[in-house]
């Protein structure tokens, strides 16, 4: 029997695109959906130079129980 593996890239590439930035309460929304959905794992935005990205990635990283991935 073979395995599939989900890898979601949604918060990811939204940081990617300023103009619609997500805020952090929608982050947080959608990395929850995310994981009782049990995707393997959620990409998260790469830390920037601000400490704002980092507790960001650390709170949604801790309110979820799949695999997270900084990228």
């Amino acid at each position: 029997m073979k395995t599939i593996k989900l890898i979601d890239m949604t918060l990811r590439e939204s940081s990617a695109v300023r103009e619609n930035s997500l805020t952090f309460k929608e982050k947080l929304e959608i990395a929850r959906s995310l994981d009782r959905l049990r995707v393997d794992v959620i990409e998260l935005a790469p830390i920037g130079g601000s400490k704002a990205d980092a507790l960001s990635n650390k709170t949604i990283a801790a309110m979820v129980g799949t695999g997270l991935s900084a990228a």
